[in-house]
């Protein structure tokens, strides 16, 4: 249900990028080190409370894009992040925390629209 969004040739290449095969004993296996990524894991819990605590002092252009379902972007955080003039918050519909692959191109289109080019 959770990749039930995304459509079907984004998640193949999606789920190609991040396995490797090996034909050699018919196994798949991660393309990247599981330790590497419980680390990033770990410490992005720390870093979000961190970052959340200083939101208000935030003084460069930023995007924040929020899916239409999403369990952690709540109507108190965008209240809070409005009051910040730097901060653009943009919403995708009918997207979770996967946006980015369910919503491939919407998704680009809003960051190099972002972007001052």
């Amino acid at each position: 249900k959770i990749f039930s969004k995304i459509p079907e040739q984004q998640l193949k290449e999606y789920i190609k990028s991040i396995f490797n095969y090996d034909s050699s004993n018919k196994r798949v296996k991660l393309d990247y080190n599981r330790l590497w990524e419980e680390k990033i894991y770990l410490k992005s819990l720390l870093k979000d409370l961190e970052i959340w605590k200083h939101i208000d002092e935030l003084q460069i252009p930023t995007l924040i894009i929020v899916p239409q379902f999403s369990p952690v972007f709540r109507n108190s955080a965008s209240s809070k992040l409005s009051n910040n003039k730097y901060i653009t918050i943009k919403r995708i519909n009918n997207s979770t925390h996967l946006f980015p692959l369910e919503n491939p191109t919407t998704t680009s289109k809003m960051i190099v629209d972002f972007l001052p080019i």
